[in-house]
């Protein structure tokens, strides 16, 4: 009597799961509920804040940028993880692994995504960084300033570094000094 490939064993007939699709199903709730607690939870308290137009604008860009950067942080950890415990080494297992082959699929699936992403992320920065309404580099310029005091005024740059400010006076050719220096309020009256 011969056997049959059944009868055989079950390491015969011991079929591969499909991983891709498991780690899929398991990251994709994952990556649905880190976007959601990001985008509505945790969003509107990022830093800096909405306490100017400005603040408000760089917290819906860290937002945005958080919110694409969590999927794919999560499908990396969804995958170490599935890897630990699925593919783990067992007692008694001494054998090597099949050899493994590149997959064009998966591998041209990641390049496009990845390049999705970053594309969109720099089209997405070059909009944000060349918008009008972009209130240029601090110190209280650009288009929409809080405040434009009247009549004459002396300004003033300060440059915050680790331990120490340096002020800057443009009206006075960028002289720059540690020491702040205002006149007194009656000898700002403008002529």
């Amino acid at each position: 009597m011969s056997a049959s490939p059944t009868e055989a064993g079950p390491a015969a007939e011991r079929k591969e799961p499909n991983h891709g699709l498991r780690i899929f199903l398991i990251w994709l709730p994952i990556a649905v509920a880190a976007d959601l607690l990001l985008f509505f939870v945790y969003g509107p308290h990022m830093p800096p804040g909405q306490m100017s137009n400005t603040a408000a604008s760089q917290q819906f860009d860290i937002k945005i940028m958080s919110v694409l950067a969590a999927p794919v942080m999560a499908f990396v950890l969804v995958y170490a993880g599935y890897a630990l415990i699925v593919w783990r080494h067992r007692s008694g297992d001494n054998e090597d692994g099949p050899p493994i082959h590149g997959h064009a699929r998966i591998q041209a699936t990641w390049i496009t995504i990845s390049a999705v992403i970053v594309l969109f992320l720099a089209g997405f920065g070059t909009y944000e960084l060349a918008s009008p309404g972009f209130a240029g580099a601090g110190a209280g310029e650009g288009p929409s300033a809080i405040w434009r005091p009247t009549g004459t005024e002396l300004q003033v740059q300060v440059i915050a570094q680790q331990w120490r400010f340096t002020y800057r006076y443009p009206q006075f050719g960028g002289f720059e000094t540690t020491a702040l220096v205002l006149p007194l309020a009656s000898r700002c009256s403008s002529t």
